[in-house]
C-alpha cells in the first residue's frame, strides 16, 4: 500500500518514542513512502526541540540529523504549487488545522488523486488523523498515541 507519512509519524523512526516500531514497520512495508517537501525543516525542528529538552544528547544529535537525510532520500517528496497551497488553505479552514497539517492533507489528497490509488495517512496528530477520516483516506496507525 501507498503510504503518506506527515512529520508526527517520521520524527518517530528518529525519536525512539511509543509508536516507533509500528512507523518503522509501516515504512518498511510500503509499496510507496510519500511525504511533503516541507518535512525535512519540520523534522530538524523535532530535533532541535529534543535536544534542548534533552531527550537527544547534542553529541549524538548529528547522527540523527545524518539518519533523518537518509530517510529522506528513500520518500517520495511532494511538491508545493500553487493548487496544492489553495487546497490547504481550504482544508485549514474547513477542519480548524494548523497551516502545515493543511499542507500535509492536502499532499495525500493530491497523491492519491494523481496516483489513482487509496493512500493511507500514517500520523499521530489528532486533529489531522481526525480531518484526514473526514477527507475519506484510511489512517494509521489505527489508534493515535
Amino acid at each position: 500500500m501507498t503510504r503518506y507519512f506527515d512529520t508526527s509519524a517520521l520524527a518517530k523512526v528518529h525519536l525512539s518514542e511509543e509508536g516507533t516500531g509500528e512507523v518503522r514497520e509501516l515504512l518498511r512495508t510500503a509499496r510507496g513512502a510519500l511525504t511533503s517537501i516541507i518535512t525535512l525543516p519540520e523534522l530538524t525542528s523535532a530535533l532541535h526541540r529534543a535536544v534542548n529538552r534533552g531527550r537527544v544528547r547534542q553529541d549524538s544529535s548529528e547522527q540523527v540529523r545524518g539518519n533523518m537525510a537518509t530517510l529522506w532520500r528513500s520518500l517520495v517528496r511532494v511538491p508545493i504549487d500553487p493548487r496544492l497551497i489553495h487546497a490547504a488553505e481550504e482544508l485549514v479552514w474547513r477542519y480548524r488545522l494548523r497551516g502545515f497539517d493543511g499542507v500535509h492533507l492536502a499532499s495525500a489528497l493530491s497523491m492519491q488523486t494523481q496516483l489513482r490509488e487509496s493512500v493511507e495517512f500514517v500520523s499521530f496528530d489528532g486533529a489531522l488523523r481526525s480531518a484526514a477520516l473526514g477527507e475519506g483516506l484510511a489512517v494509521s496507525p489505527v489508534v493515535a498515541r
